[in-house]
């Protein structure tokens, strides 16, 4: 099939806007029927046809096979893009809050598909698998068709989610490129309290103040001080430099030809950074704390340990949560067996055993240490850098 005009499309999210507001569709069975199967047949899908578009797709583990909730597969019924469906009432809200988030990117993993989808009928967030990072990092564009206008959505949807562009692989390209500028936007805000510091207190007496000292005079009808106008700059707090977060909806003009994937690495600062071992200087091993409570540990080791075993023992689950995220090409974060962590002996030997019969590596750096911990927490649910949650500084980290 070919893709259709999306210039029908705005109008079925219309009809689709006036059922959600109604509550027409009350169940994963309606979202799956009544709205993605409508939204995918106008975007150039045989929804019939199910070497393309595959209902509970069974994806072959090594001892049990799964269920995808929804497949769209290339002609060789490989996937391109994997879709976990939910009910409207499922809060899609926050990203990485939710067991749908763990559980897509555990399918995506095993399946090979470089996109996934999870939806629950109104909010909808697309993820590039293929990148590196957590769910945040790796998230492309959310969309909400309850509030968002139709012609901005059916923009996104034909973009990542057309037959013609799923099956040429454009779809992919474009995550990568759009989750590229999104990154890049977000290191330049962050950049940017640095840049104000730069300016007030490297030459707080230059361009900046001529600037506000014109504006000054334009408003009082009299020239400020040069003096005044310096020291206001440099007692300027850091909280008055405080900038939003990035927001969640990006509008990313549609290149002709994406470039070709390429890996981005980078990793934004964590909003809450963690400070020194609190305490004491001169108090042995490492300080942090961990859910509310301060521990104190012989090692950075012992630290990362008592992270994961503490958060193993509060979910059972955990465990089997956090696996495909801590998963690199040669090594495993953690794993059924000593063996499966990596086939190099000089990582296995100080492999720690925690509970269900799981083992964690931890021959690695301590930045890979944190690394590790900042996804934990996402996994977890709690808050990384935050007392509440991980709050710990690692040496060379």
């Amino acid at each position: 099939m070919t893709s259709v005009p999306i210039t029908a499309l705005p109008g079925v999210l219309t009809q689709i806007r006036n059922g959600i507001s109604r509550n027409a569709y009350p169940n994963e069975t309606a979202v799956r029927t009544q709205i993605m199967q409508r939204i995918l047949q106008e975007l150039g899908w045989d929804v019939f046809d199910p070497d393309k578009v595959c209902n509970e797709y069974p994806l072959k583990l090594k001892t049990t096979t799964r269920r995808i909730d929804l497949a769209l597969c290339a002609s060789n019924r490989n996937p391109r893009c994997i879709i976990e469906l939910k009910s409207t009432d499922y809060d899609l809200k926050e990203i990485g809050r939710s067991a749908g988030d763990s559980q897509l990117f555990e399918y995506a993993y095993h399946a090979g598909a470089p996109l996934a989808l999870l939806t629950n009928g109104v909010n909808w967030r697309f993820y590039s698998t293929v990148s590196a990072g957590t769910y945040a990092e790796r998230l492309v564009r959310t969309l909400d068709i309850a509030t968002e206008p139709p012609e901005e959505v059916s923009e996104a949807l034909d973009r990542y989610l057309s037959y013609a562009n799923t099956e040429s692989g454009k779809a992919a390209d474009y995550a990568r490129v759009d989750l590229d500028a999104r990154i890049d936007r977000r290191k330049a805000m962050e950049a940017i309290p640095h840049a104000w510091t730069h300016l007030v207190e490297a030459d707080p007496d230059g361009r900046l103040a001529a600037l506000l000292g014109d504006a000054t005079s334009s408003l009082a009808g009299s020239a400020p001080a040069k003096q005044d106008i310096v020291d206001f700059l440099r007692c300027l707090k850091p909280e008055d430099r405080t900038l939003p977060r990035v927001p969640k909806r990006t509008r990313t003009p549609t290149p002709k030809t994406p470039p070709p994937a390429v890996q981005n690495d980078f990793r934004p600062l964590p909003e809450n950074p963690a400070p020194p071992n609190v305490g004491p200087p001169d108090t042995p091993g490492v300080r942090f704390y961990l859910l509310g409570e301060l521990r104190v540990v012989k090692n950075a080791k012992a630290a990362y340990v008592a992270v994961f075993r503490a958060l193993a023992e509060r979910d059972g689950d955990f465990l089997s949560k956090v696996d495909p995220k801590l998963r690199g090409r040669k090594n495993r974060g953690v794993a059924r067996t000593q063996r499966d962590l990596s086939d190099r002996d000089s990582m296995v030997k100080d492999a720690v055993a925690l509970p269900g019969d799981w083992w964690l590596l931890t021959h690695m750096s301590n930045q890979n240490k944190i690394q590790a911990l900042r996804i934990a927490c996402e996994v977890a649910g709690i808050p990384f850098g935050d007392r509440a949650g991980v709050d710990i500084h690692l040496p060379n980290a």
